[in-house]
């Protein structure tokens, strides 16, 4: 999540040089042109203080389980950054976003499950449904779609994907 990193290294860079510059409207613009969006650049204008707020109320909305750093994934890992950040947030403001938000999420993913059942960390989830991709027809049938023609895939997802599609 790319935009938890500039949230936190400008609020690092306010809390040790004492240098708001990042704290002055539009300090933190971003401009991007797609292709596939069309027309005009799309320009995301913030300051350090209204991208706190903004990746604040991502993991509000989200019940505190993360930020989708990916489309429809949210990963445990990329979640640390926008963490940290609330925190320089509270050092320079004196604030308490950052108690606020470790709570929330450690619950969150206490309610999901940190590990999953081999043991390991469930290492990310689908943002819509809040549960594990992996377990999605939609991910098994993309993953089929790509494949190469003479590779195994299970006969009902082929059946699903490829209706006319012969083993």
């Amino acid at each position: 999540m790319y935009s938890a990193y500039v949230q936190s290294m400008a609020l690092l860079y306010n809390y040790l040089f004492d240098d708001d510059r990042y704290a002055q409207p539009g300090a933190l613009t971003f401009r991007h042109w797609s292709y596939f969006w069309g027309g005009a650049p799309k320009i995301f204008a913030y300051d350090q203080n209204s991208l706190n707020e903004h990746l604040y109320w991502k993991m509000v909305e989200s019940g505190y389980i993360g930020i989708a750093c990916e489309p429809n994934c949210i990963f445990q890992i990329c979640n640390q950054p926008a963490i940290l950040g609330f925190r320089m947030h509270d050092l320079l403001t004196g604030g308490s976003r950052a108690a606020e938000v470790t709570r929330g999420y450690e619950q969150a993913w206490r309610q999901f499950g940190r590990l999953g059942e081999n043991g390991h960390y469930n290492v990310m989830l689908a943002e819509d449904n809040q549960g594990d991709p992996g377990e999605r027809d939609e991910v098994a049938v993309g993953r089929c779609l790509v494949r190469r023609p003479d590779e195994h895939v299970e006969p009902r997802l082929r059946a699903r994907a490829l209706p006319d599609a012969t083993p």
